[in-house]
């Protein structure tokens, strides 16, 4: 049994498009320990015309508080959480919301890269892929410090989500030192490294199997020889089909790479899901608390 730790419902998310309702009948389909819903906080940005990417926390609380409490041990667990979209000056704001809010989970992302949008700024692909790739992985490293208030870094990825590269995967080869230095931040803080599946649907396609488009497998491996231990899942589902996307295979595969357990968190503590060590395709798991 897993815990999905990322995913977005239409109310509060401008992509979202999905009901907290059927989030829950897709969570128990997908026999999930539990969920964290995650919507998009990206103060000063804005998707849609009559609004920023923000949202009333004490309207979000109050729609969520109660099914969060009335979770039945039987029943996959809800959890609240909240993806916030970093930009340096607003750390301090950030930390003021995380200090006030119950959430069991803070996710931090890098949507904008030095006040750019790979998602729809195209010029921003112009600078090259390796040296955009360097320069997104040290604002990923120096947001890990900068906005300390976290638990999570959900898709270290995404800047290969969008980008027209022939070939756009992240590769711990091409900019070891980069990476090497995002692992010890992760590590030093005591962080969890999400993988994100999002950005593997993102880089498959009809002629590539999901599997392939896994992130680099020596970059799970430096980061569990620099000491990393915590590593979650997160569909950052939209939908509730994508809910749970591709666990057990995940699961399998971060197994077969040394990975001993998945983390995900309850009011901002970490619990732990064992994972078997064994081939590909056991994944047997038991859910105990760190």
């Amino acid at each position: 049994m897993y815990v999905d730790m990322h995913m977005h419902q239409l109310d509060y998310s401008s992509d979202g498009h999905q009901t907290v309702s059927q989030i829950i009948q897709a969570a128990k389909a997908a026999g999930l320990m539990g969920f964290c819903i995650t919507d998009h906080y990206d103060k000063e940005i804005a998707y849609r015309p009559d609004r920023e990417e923000i949202f009333p926390l004490d309207r979000y609380f109050a729609a969520l508080e109660p099914l969060r409490r009335s979770s039945r041990v039987d029943q996959p667990q809800l959890l609240i959480g909240i993806e916030l979209g970093y930009q340096p000056h607003l750390a301090s704001h950030y930390a003021g919301l995380t200090s006030r809010w119950p959430f069991d989970a803070v996710l931090l992302s890098l949507h904008l890269l030095d006040g750019q949008d790979p998602f729809d700024d195209r010029t921003i692909y112009a600078e090259g892929r390796c040296s955009l790739y360097r320069r997104y992985i040290t604002r990923l490293t120096e947001m890990i410090e900068g906005c300390p208030d976290h638990d999570i870094i959900t898709h270290f990825d995404y800047i290969s989500r969008y980008a027209p590269y022939p070939d756009r995967a992240m590769t711990y080869a091409e900019l070891s030192d980069c990476w090497d230095d995002f692992c010890r931040m992760l590590v030093r803080h005591d962080k969890c490294l999400e993988i994100n599946v999002a950005t593997i649907a993102a880089l498959s396609d009809k002629e590539k199997p999901d599997r392939d488009a896994f992130p680099d497998q020596e970059l799970i491996k430096a980061w569990l020889r620099l000491g990393g231990r915590r590593i979650c899942l997160g569909s950052d589902a939209h939908r509730p089909e994508h809910i749970a996307r591709l666990f057990p295979e995940l699961a399998a595969w971060l197994s077969g790479l040394g990975v001993a357990e998945l983390t995900w968190y309850e009011r901002r503590q970490p619990r732990t899901i064992r994972l078997e060590q064994a081939p590909a395709g056991q994944t047997v798991t038991d859910s105990s608390e760190i």
